[in-house]
């Protein structure tokens, strides 16, 4: 089978059964033609900011090869983890003050286009790149610290703010199309180079960039389809909060620390470590260069197909019925089985299988505690729940990233000699470095287990606290419906008392 199998094969047909399946969802509904709108425009943003992360990561990469003073600050800036972290919570506060979400998504899509346009003409002279480089970051931190908005705009705009959890899957949904599309895109402007990964100096995504101001321009226009009703973009009155759980502090505490968990064990799966043992692997049982890299490629891919082909589906026909504590238990035991199959296994096909679970399985966890978070966030005044919980899902995959970031740059152990994944392809006889390689592997698939099992003990003392009413989800569900209804009607009443 041809190596690129899966981006002139697979690839296409989930992008078309992706979009069929939105069609689909918005016809089922019955919903208005403004909300088709918002599901283009989501798409398309997140199409332009999954192409924008892809290339930012390697533009860095490569001047990091040229730079040893600017190394470890474009290590810092490189992949705009640290001004995600910063800006989530402020993004949430500041619209939540404001009363606008559309305001910050706005000038997300303004700052999209301003750090395509640096990163496309850093391109042109990487030796030279470093500051337009950390600028175009800091601009894709700001379009990236909109994601929460997202799921708040939709909560707010279709649900009343009475469904967190089911607007955050539906928004996650469009964001995995958007990011998958614009990976797509990346992946094929590399594979018409005749470049496997794309680790060139002389890459070229002039193309691929044009498009995407395209998209950002056909975003820009639909986001005003859709109207925003801005007295919805608050927290309950006080008459509904007075009738739920009351916000607590420590219950903020322990969803960070849940999520902070969550983004370490996400981190460390997604460690470059794997990557290179991937490469090693196949070269070992005779691939050749172009086809073992191209296993990386799968790779990284399958994390996100995993969650396109089946995040939405096992929330709305499995997780949702199931109940979210059993869910949430379930997913880890699941994951650390995985993590544990993983020190025994010695197959990088095996890798990509993992890649595969471990993506779906973290699409469903981390978007029920950030569906939560959302609930939480309607029963506080003036604090950024989901700003918090999203910064500290983010902190926590940036630790393991930062600190292997740096052993790389600075060729600390193993990078010292194999510092690319290309370099690392190149080599004919692989067999001493795929020993080092899979102790590597066994360590780290190691500590995820512990991790995990961990995380499980936390959430056997704390899950009940912070799912407090959604352990029964209908119950819930009928109860906030009921509290709104009659908040309106009251409020209803009393203008026409007024009038």
């Amino acid at each position: 089978m041809p190596k690129n199998w899966d981006l002139f094969i697979l690839n296409p047909i989930l992008i078309i059964l992706s979009f069929v399946t939105i069609w689909f969802i918005w016809k089922k509904e019955n919903e208005s033609k403004k909300w088709l709108y918002f599901f283009i425009e989501t798409i398309l943003i997140w199409t332009v900011n999954g192409f924008l992360v892809k290339m930012g990561v390697l533009r860095l990469g490569i001047t990091n090869s040229y730079s040893s003073p600017a190394a470890i600050t474009l290590s810092l800036f490189g992949v705009s983890s640290i001004f995600t972290i910063l800006l989530k919570p402020l993004a949430t506060w500041l619209t939540g003050i404001i009363k606008h979400r559309r305001y910050w998504i706005w000038g997300s899509m303004l700052s999209s286009f301003i750090a395509l346009i640096l990163f496309l003409v850093s391109s042109n002279n990487l030796k030279n790149a470093s500051a337009l480089l950390i600028f175009g970051s800091i601009m894709l931190g700001i379009s990236l610290a909109a994601q929460s908005l997202y799921f708040l705009y939709m909560n707010e705009q279709k649900y009343y703010r009475i469904f967190p959890i089911k607007a955050t899957f539906r928004a996650a949904f469009l964001i995995v199309i958007g990011t998958f599309f614009g990976t797509y895109i990346f992946n094929l402007a590399n594979v018409f180079q005749g470049l496997a990964l794309g680790n060139n100096d002389t890459a070229s995504y002039w193309w691929a960039g044009s498009i995407c101001i395209i998209f950002l321009i056909l975003a820009f226009g639909l986001s005003f389809m859709n109207k925003e009703k801005t007295v919805f973009v608050k927290s309950f009155d006080f008459d509904v909060k007075e009738k739920l759980e009351p916000y607590s502090t420590k219950v903020l505490v322990l969803l960070m620390f849940t999520t902070l968990f969550l983004g370490l064990i996400y981190g460390l799966i997604q460690s470059p470590i794997f990557e290179f043992y991937i490469v090693a692997k196949a070269r070992a049982e005779g691939a050749s260069s172009a086809a073992s890299l191209s296993f990386v490629r799968k790779y990284r891919d399958f994390f996100i197909i995993g969650q396109l082909m089946l995040g939405y589906l096992l929330y709305f026909k499995l997780i949702k019925k199931i109940g979210y504590r059993q869910s949430i238990i379930g997913l880890l035991v699941i994951l650390a089985v995985l993590a544990f199959l993983m020190t025994l296994i010695r197959s990088h096909y095996f890798l990509i299988f993992v890649s595969f679970a471990t993506g779906l399985i973290f699409f469903e966890l981390f978007y029920i505690w950030f569906g939560l978070a959302i609930m939480w966030n309607y029963r506080t005044e003036k604090i950024p729940v989901t700003g918090l919980v999203g910064a500290t899902t983010v902190l926590g995959a940036f630790i393991p990233n930062f600190i292997l970031s740096i052993c790389q740059i600075s060729g600390v152990g193993f990078f010292q000699t194999y510092n690319s994944l290309e370099f690392l392809a190149s080599i004919e006889d692989v067999s001493d470095i795929l020993i080092i390689l899979t102790r590597a592997v066994i360590l780290i698939s190691s500590i995820i287990f512990a991790l995990i099992l961990g995380y499980l003990t936390f959430l056997t003392f704390t899950i009940n606290r912070i799912l407090v009413e959604y352990i029964n989800v209908e119950e819930i569900h009928s109860k906030l419906v009921s509290i709104e209804k009659r908040n309106i009607a009251n409020k209803i009443k009393t203008r026409m008392s007024i009038n």
